[in-house]
Order: C-alpha cells, then sequence, then structure tokens
C-alpha cells in the first residue's frame, strides 16, 4: 500500500470539502422524477399540477433567466470588444505619439542641417568675393606694376643712353685732355 507524503503531514493544510456532484446540480437541469423527496406512492394529481405548474415557472424562469444570461454575456462581450478597442486605440495613438516625435526629432535635425548647410554657402560666398576682390586689386596691381615697370625701364634706358653718352664724351674729352697735355709737354 502506498502512502502520500502530503496524506502523511501533520501541518499541511486541510483540503476543502465540497459536496459529490449529483445530476441536479449539474447546469442546465431541470426537475425530474428523481428531484422530489415526496414518496413515489404518497403522489396524488394534486402533486402531479403543482409539479407541472413548477416545472413551467421554472422553464419560463430559466428562459427569462438564459436570455438575461445571454444579454449579460453579449453586453460582457461587447464590453470587453470595446476595452479591447479602447486600449488598442490607446495603441495606434501611443505609436502615433511615439511616430510623431521621431518625425518632430527628423524635422529638428534637418532643420540644422539646412541651417548648417546655408551658413557655410553664406560663408563660401564671402570668400569668394573676397577673393574675386583681391583678384581684381590683384589685377589693378598688376597693372600698375607693369605700368611702373614701363616706367621704371624707360628712365633705365634713358640713365643708360644718358650715361653711354657721358662715355662717350669722356672719351672724347679724355682724347682731348690727352692732347692738352701733350701739348703741354712739348711746349
Amino acid at each position: 500500500m502506498s502512502y502520500n507524503q502530503d496524506d502523511m503531514d501533520p501541518w499541511r493544510e486541510p483540503k476543502a470539502w465540497a459536496p459529490p456532484v449529483t445530476p441536479r446540480m449539474q447546469p442546465g437541469y431541470l426537475f425530474n422524477e428523481g428531484s422530489f423527496d415526496i414518496p413515489y406512492a404518497d403522489r396524488t394529481p394534486q402533486f402531479y399540477e403543482w409539479r407541472q405548474r413548477v416545472i413551467d415557472e421554472g422553464t419560463q424562469m430559466s428562459v427569462s433567466a438564459a436570455a438575461k444570461l445571454a444579454a449579460t454575456a453579449q453586453e460582457d462581450y461587447y464590453q470587453q470588444l470595446l476595452s479591447e478597442a479602447s486600449q488598442g486605440l490607446e495603441g495606434w495613438k501611443k505609436r502615433a505619439e511615439e511616430m510623431e516625435a521621431k518625425m518632430q526629432k527628423k524635422e529638428d535635425y534637418y532643420q540644422r542641417l539646412v541651417a548648417k548647410a546655408s551658413l557655410e554657402c553664406r560663408q563660401w560666398k564671402e570668400k569668394a568675393q573676397r577673393l574675386e576682390v583681391n583678384e581684381q586689386g590683384l589685377g589693378i596691381a598688376q597693372k600698375q606694376w607693369g605700368t611702373a615697370n614701363e616706367e621704371l625701364r624707360g628712365e633705365l634706358r634713358s640713365k643708360e643712353e644718358e650715361i653711354l653718352r657721358l662715355r662717350v664724351e669722356l672719351a672724347k674729352g679724355g682724347g682731348e685732355m690727352k692732347e692738352e697735355r701733350g701739348d703741354r709737354e712739348r711746349g
């Protein structure tokens, strides 16, 4: 013979007692012959009339109770559907808010990129304008340098011509001086 260890434990909680399930306890079971405690021999025609009336009333009561239960069950079902729909709606609202927040972040990010790009574009335009001004200034400076260079070359040529003329004169004058010196020495 085997023993259950839980049954042998004196400190265990006692199991809750439940009466045995009989056919009368089954859901949907209505009166039948075994549902009355009156012996069969003592049953009179009035008993059968009474029993029939109880059965009819019970049937009516059970039909109305069933209708109420069905209405309650249907109402509970629709309440559950409504609750699930509202939960789903809350979930979709939350998702929509999250998506809106993400889109706002992306929009802010792209606005910052556009602002940065426009700032860089403006800076590059300013640099290009400065380079253009510098290039124009360089062109003017080159023209001025070319003009000054031509002027200096012209002056240099005139100086070289003057030096050459002076050398020629000096050479002529040197010959005259030699002649004069030679005349003095002879004379």
